[in-house]
């Protein structure tokens, strides 16, 4: 018999009741406690629904995953990158060595394979991983020293490494080496290529397609002259050398870059450094202004700074316009690869720290000298105290409170000595006329407090003869300024004789800056009356004359515009947009100048610089902040 298809869904509607019918008897009938008389073909029936309604349910779950996975696949295509939640997990392990460390002083990672790289160590040799750090296995073991200074791979081939010995860090342990060591099969085996007596490797660069061209960068004996430093050359895989660049016997190469598509163009640094025989600050003595306890006996010199050629090493010049013309310590660089017009340095200065005090006061004016041996205002910012009291944008300062001004820095040092609502008086010349104008100082708009350190004398005590004695006064502080001396004895401060060290600190604790201290001391077995006026404590590493450096020799972040007209001057990190043509100083960081000077900026994007030191100084702004 045939049906025709409305035929068939009609047929198949009635099956389809009548199981419905069947099994809604069925769970009555379970209810009713009387299943076990029910036709075995109904109580299947009633199993089935149950499964075809747990199916259905399955399917729904599914969907709805399928749905939320679609979802987060469309999120990711438009928000490249790993999930936010999966970051958050991420955390810092150290993978070795699982003993006590030392410094680590250069890494080299093949960049066709970022899993495999090397690790050159201070005094531990060299290790390498093929696994991203998971294992490390020693290289550098039987060879005649474990110092190194720099490690490079061939670009164009990860089996050829280059090591130069000797670390480039000038620290009191620091060990030499004996020049510098060339492996054709990935490290595991070496061979000594010369450079005997560089003593100190600073860097090794290797041409990208061709690599028996290597420059290394030679520092050169630490603990006194030698000849045997400056940039070397071979063209031939190290079998000869050639001195290409070479300033003085005491000044060698701590960096360099290549230029990312002209492998002719190179950018060098040299650094004039030194050690003495022994510890360069033992301790018996002061340790002189601008230097920290472990630093050289020399860091900054004549032979410090930047030099360019665009020839592979035949010809040089020096570069110099925007860079600091005072005397120069260690030097980094980085060449941003996107723009090769844009290159990154970090200097260190004999002047690092310094700059005008840091001030609460406020004018709101910007200045700048003029032939005729003035100073004039270039910009008087809106609803500032110099707009209100009548400033303009042009006028000529010709004294300041009845001193005469020559130059701009003459009116921030008046500024500096004041307090948020002293009053000063400017003279000022506007045109052919002569006005005096009296301004009331602001409070300048995110300053810090006056003095988040406290305040301070400034003088080292120890007791003698039931009393206390100063043993030395910290140059610049108020201490000195008061002419107190070292062998003064204390006989009272504040009319009370202090009975312990701490004293004369406690009784500064709840001080102003401004206040002042009455001191009675004993010089030359006579009575001396002396008046200390308090001054804000210097952050710590900073001191009155480098207001501005941080801890173990460095500078603060972000204090550019605080250290005035002058700050180009005092380092920190530097920017050239014509291929080290010309630079222009964009931020004072450089936390430790010793040691680190390494800056590095994203092969990508420029705004995301990192500067070494203690701690890991970042930028996502291209170094304003």
């Amino acid at each position: 018999m045939e049906i025709g298809n409305r035929g068939f869904y009609i047929v198949r509607l009635l099956v389809t009741a009548c199981h419905r019918f069947c099994s809604i008897l069925a769970g009555l009938l379970t209810a009713l406690g009387i299943a076990t008389f029910l036709p075995p073909g109904l109580a299947q029936d009633a199993d089935l629904d149950r499964q075809v309604a747990d199916l259905e349910k399955q399917i729904q779950n599914l969907n709805r995953k399928l749905e939320e996975l679609r979802k987060k696949q469309a999120q990711a295509k438009i928000q490249p990158g790993l999930d936010a939640e999966w970051v958050g997990k991420l955390h810092w392990r150290c993978i070795g060595p699982a003993t006590m460390g030392g410094r680590i002083v250069a890494l080299a990672v093949v960049e066709s394979d970022p899993k495999t790289y090397w690790v050159a160590t201070a005094s531990g040799g060299l290790v390498k991983t093929t696994n991203a750090g998971v294992t490390l296995e020693h290289q550098f073991d039987k060879e005649a020293t474990v110092s190194i200074g720099d490690v490079c791979v061939a670009p164009s081939n990860p089996n050829i490494v280059w090591v130069g010995t000797g670390e480039n860090n000038p620290r009191n342990s620091v060990s030499y080496g004996d020049g510098v060591y060339k492996s054709l099969d990935g490290g595991k085996t070496w061979k000594n290529m010369g450079l005997k007596k560089t003593f100190q490797i600073g860097k090794i660069l290797i041409h990208p397609k061709n690599p028996d061209v290597v420059y290394v960068g030679a520092l050169g004996r630490l603990y006194g002259p030698n000849e045997e430093r400056g940039l070397f050359k071979t063209s031939d895989g190290g079998k000869t050398w050639e001195k290409i660049l070479f300033v003085d016997d005491r000044t060698g190469v701590i960096d360099m870059r290549m230029h990312p598509t002209q492998p002719d163009t190179l950018i060098v640094a040299t650094w004039e450094r030194r050690r003495d025989g022994h510890d360069s600050n033992p301790g018996t003595e002061p340790v002189k202004d601008g230097y920290d306890g472990y630093d050289p006996i020399q860091k900054w010199g004549p032979g410090s700074g930047l030099w360019k050629t665009s020839d592979g090493g035949k010809t040089w010049k020096r570069l110099a316009k925007g860079l600091p013309t005072c005397q120069m310590g260690r030097i980094g660089l980085d060449w941003y690869r996107k723009d090769p017009n844009v290159v990154f340095a970090i200097i260190d200065t004999e002047k690092i720290g310094m700059g005008p005090l840091p001030t609460e006061s406020w004018l709101g004016i910007a200045g700048e000298d003029v032939q005729t041996g003035r100073a004039r205002l270039v910009t008087v910012e809106a609803d500032s105290p110099a707009s209100k009291a009548g400033l303009r944008e042009g006028d000529v300062v010709v004294a300041v409170a009845g001193q005469e001004v020559k130059l701009y820095t003459q009116i921030r040092r008046q500024i500096q000595f004041r307090r948020p609502g002293d009053r000063m008086t400017l003279t000022v010349l506007r045109g052919q006329e002569k006005k005096d104008i009296v301004v009331t100082l602001g409070r300048r708009p995110g300053a810090p407090p006056a003095a988040p350190y406290g305040v301070w004398v400034g003088v080292a005590l120890e007791p003698a003869q039931e009393a206390l004695q100063i043993t030395r006064v910290m140059p610049g502080s108020p201490a000195e300024k008061a002419k107190l001396q070292p062998g003064d004895r204390l006989l009272t401060v504040e009319g009370k004789k202090l009975a312990g060290l701490n004293e004369l600190e406690s009784l500064t604790r709840d001080k102003k800056p401004g206040d002042r201290l009455n001191f009675v001391l004993e010089r030359a077995k006579q009575k001396v009356n002396v008046t200390v006026t308090l001054e804000p404590r210097p952050a710590p590493g900073a001191s009155a004359t480098r207001p501005y450096a941080g801890d173990l020799g460095g500078q603060r972040e972000n204090a550019q515009e605080d250290q005035g007209p002058e700050g180009t001057q005092f380092g920190g990190v530097y920017k050239s947009t014509d291929a080290g043509e010309s630079w222009t100083r964009i931020n004072s960081v450089n936390p430790r100048p010793m040691y680190f000077s390494q800056i590095r900026v994203d092969p990508s994007d420029e705004r995301y610089l990192y500067v070494l030191g203690i701690s890991l100084y970042r930028s996502r702004d291209g170094g304003k902040t």
